[in-house]
């Protein structure tokens, strides 16, 4: 089987990882992370999740081309909406805009309900985020800044606890 390296910016967000089972990459892209998780012995099963069409196709291609298609499944969702809550133990949104990440989790209450772990990358509106987990009741447990493609980026990893 092929290795491939993340960049900096994933390979933070897969660092994050625990030692969950099961992951959901929401906004996969071309589905790099999950398949590096599973590649390295992370996780033992993903989702790759995209809102658009194309997305899904070059994450398909990916999967095929690594050999992982009993261990990607592909979902085309909003976010989480067709995301089933006892299938993943540990959440990845990465690439995005903080204010959108906080509207994924906003719309997705069983995240909280569950205690699920996020694991959150936002491009922008880092600040809106954190504004957004701490009037919700999330705990930051983790941050790393990390540089990549001559721009930093942080990376959180959070929890629902209740508490203000």
């Amino acid at each position: 089987m092929r290795k491939f390296k993340l960049n900096d910016r994933l390979k933070a967000c897969a660092d994050m990882v625990g030692n969950s089972k099961r992951i959901i990459d929401v906004g996969t892209d071309h589905a790099y992370l999950p398949i590096w998780l599973i590649m390295n012995g992370k996780v033992k099963y993903a989702i790759a999740s995209d809102i658009n069409p194309l997305p899904l196709k070059k994450a398909e291609n990916n999967i095929e081309k690594y050999n992982l298609k009993g261990c990607v499944q592909l979902l085309m969702s909003d976010g989480l909406d067709a995301a089933a809550p006892d299938k993943v133990d540990e959440i990845v949104i990465a690439g995005m805009g903080g204010e959108l990440i906080s509207s994924i989790i906003s719309k997705a209450p069983w995240v909280a309900a569950k205690r699920k772990k996020l694991i959150l990358q936002p491009m922008s509106s880092e600040c809106d985020l954190r504004t957004y987990l701490y009037n919700n009741k999330f705990c930051i447990q983790n941050e790393k800044a990390v540089f990549s493609s001559g721009k930093v980026y942080t990376v959180i990893s959070a929890v629902y606890t209740g508490i203000s």
